[in-house]
């Protein structure tokens, strides 16, 4: 690998350097391949490191992608991600995550409504997913981190001075579309894998705040009414 500078005639023919530098490296073929940088020389040489990397796991994994620089790739410009998926480099599913994480949502709230869901339904689920990775920060998928999600939502059902926090049973809900949207997103072929696929919900047998008892005569004619003719959402 190595970096440098290309030059140009200007107007008046003076010799004239880019003000990018350019990263030169062989692929997993072989093949000697320049790729524009950045303007600072010590992005620049990082890049050409983790090409490095990235051709060397490339050639030992069969074709895999060296987790340890997932998040470095998620921060390069699209141009370079896909001249890298060009080359072979990378598959196209990365270039999907590097889509902005409100863009995704949007798309799985479609997909949602596509699929037969009612609206109240669809807005729910997603807006329970948008409020833990807006809360947590994510722009993009890759930036999804299970410790972040669990760290938000304790803290939702951590007390404050004015109100208790979140349930048990609400935590889950929020968990649960997280987890959902996280299974579409590979499903789509837009992420190689789930990073909340590990999380686990909560036992809501712990949280006694809301214990059920049996409904009055009152309360059941009141909910039968209520609910006649009303439409079961669809899953």
């Amino acid at each position: 690998m190595r970096v440098f500078k290309t030059t140009y005639k200007d107007k008046k023919g003076r010799t004239q350097k880019a003000a990018k530098w350019y990263v030169e490296f062989r692929d997993q073929l072989e093949c000697v391949r320049r790729l524009p940088a950045f303007e600072s020389k010590a992005a620049s040489q990082e890049l050409g490191r983790n090409l490095d990397k990235l051709v060397a796991y490339h050639k030992s994994s069969g074709g895999q992608t060296d987790p340890s620089i997932t998040a470095w790739l998620t921060g390069l410009p699209r141009k370079t991600r896909e001249r890298l998926v060009a080359i072979g480099l990378l598959n196209p599913e990365r270039v999907a995550v590097s889509k902005a994480l409100g863009d995704h949502l949007a798309d799985w709230m479609e997909t949602l409504k596509a699929r037969g869901c009612s609206g109240r339904h669809v807005d729910l689920v997603v807006s329970r997913a948008r409020k833990v990775t807006d809360g947590c920060g994510f722009r993009y998928f890759g930036e999804i981190s299970g410790s972040k999600v669990l760290t938000f939502l304790n803290d939702l059902r951590a007390d404050t001075e004015k109100r208790r926090g979140i349930s048990t049973q609400t935590f889950n809900f929020y968990l649960q579309a997280v987890k959902q949207f996280c299974r579409w997103m590979v499903k789509d072929r837009r992420a190689t894998e789930s990073p909340v696929a590990h999380l686990d919900g909560l036992n809501v047998k712990t949280d006694r705040r809301h214990d059920r008892r049996a409904l009055t005569v009152d309360e059941l004619v009141l909910l039968l009414e209520a609910t006649r003719g009303g439409q079961p959402d669809a899953e």
